[in-house]
């Protein structure tokens, strides 16, 4: 089996995160006509706040709960921050639901591509 150092694998996945995040925002910029940089800032800042966090909490799993019940539990709460996080960096430019929206779409498709990666 192969094995990857922790450092590694944590800058491969925020790496992966960024960029697939980025790619989701820069294709809603482009549809909906908004700032390009200012939803490719905001997608790097809020990673920058939740994906160490994330990876703090799932690094603590015990035995006594299943992988995948803190997951669900932790994916729940980066998606909330995040969705708060793009709320108020849209500085009244973002609605509340269209900010948890976008964190949910954000971060459904960075997670599905995580679970496929071998980290």
């Amino acid at each position: 089996m192969f094995l990857i150092d922790p450092g590694i694998a944590y800058s491969l996945a925020l790496l992966v995160t960024i960029v697939v995040e980025g790619f989701v925002a820069l294709v809603y910029a482009a549809v909906s006509g908004e700032r390009v940089t200012r939803w490719l800032t905001n997608v790097l800042l809020v990673n920058l706040v939740t994906h160490p966090a994330l990876w703090f909490v799932m690094g603590r799993q015990s035995g006594d709960v299943s992988y995948v019940s803190i997951l669900a539990v932790a994916e729940a709460g980066v998606w909330l921050v995040e969705a708060t996080l793009l709320y108020l960096l849209g500085g009244g430019r973002v609605a509340w639901k269209k900010a948890l929206a976008l964190s949910f779409v954000f971060n459904g498709t960075s997670l599905g591509v995580g679970l496929m990666l071998p980290v």
